[in-house]
């Protein structure tokens, strides 16, 4: 009977014990909440994601993009009145950023994290017009902080900055899954400097050694053999013939390679 009435009363103590740390966890916490609401922003800080070796913008670039926003001084703010996603929403329009994630922290620290576009291909259009293509077909200005060396792709294409053609959709498609191939193979991405767009099924391409030009044909299912067979004449028939013999190598025959002598 004792031990009964003795385990009764442990269970109420354990009771009391769990309610009491709720609610000396809730008077913390609300206090915690109202402290943080008075948090002033005393620095605002930009931090730039470097780690693929881009630098199409730096912390003035992205502190002149949040003034060109309208986006007033931070500092002397409370951050709670700060609207950190507005911010954020501001930001990813530039068009040198792939997305920006700010937030503040206990300190009064509002920090301001960017991502940057990865460009894979300078497009030079039939206007002469210069600019840079993404893996995701973005579009984006050159810069005039920094210069990454890429695949130049020039020719027939109407394209300008403001937005792919939609008659190109097509043609962008396969020059992001050609770039996609030269960056993932080290041979060719030593050895092609440009890609000619005679039309949306017609490719020329011009390597860095020798003096001809590829007559590509299409990007189609095609493409990784048309390479295979290019990679075995350059390395087991130039170096009979020598690189200076051809104006011409024409890829566009199932599995053949024509070559043109000057």
């Amino acid at each position: 009977m004792m031990r009964k009435y003795w385990n009764k009363i442990k269970r109420t103590l354990q009771m009391l014990g769990i309610a009491g740390v709720s609610v000396l966890f809730i008077i913390g916490l609300s206090s915690a909440m109202k402290k943080q609401d008075k948090i002033i922003c005393k620095n605002v800080k930009i931090d730039i994601d470097y780690t693929e070796g881009l630098g199409f913008i730096d912390e003035e670039g992205v502190r002149n993009a949040m003034s060109r926003s309208g986006i007033s001084t931070l500092v002397g703010k409370e951050i709670k009145n700060i609207d950190l996603s507005s911010i954020e929403q501001e930001l990813d329009k530039d068009p040198f950023i792939l997305k920006t994630e700010v937030y503040s922290n206990t300190a009064g620290d509002v920090i301001v994290k960017v991502y940057q576009k990865r460009p894979i291909i300078r497009l030079i259009n039939k206007n002469r017009v210069s600019f840079y293509l993404t893996e995701n077909k973005h579009l984006m200005p050159l810069s005039d902080i920094f210069t990454l060396r890429l695949l130049v792709v020039s020719g027939n294409i109407r394209t300008g900055i403001s937005g792919i053609d939609s008659e190109e959709k097509l043609l962008f498609e396969k020059l992001i899954h050609l770039a996609d191939f030269i960056e993932r193979d080290p041979f060719w991405k030593a050895m092609i400097s440009e890609v000619e767009v005679v039309n949306e099924s017609d490719f020329s391409i011009v390597p860095i050694v020798g003096k001809h030009k590829v007559e590509f044909g299409d990007i189609d299912a095609s493409m990784e053999e048309k390479f295979k067979n290019l990679k075995i004449l350059y390395k087991e028939g130039m170096k009979y013939t020598g690189w200076t013999q051809y104006k011409n190598i024409n890829l566009k025959f199932d599995n053949q390679i024509v070559c043109t002598k000057y």
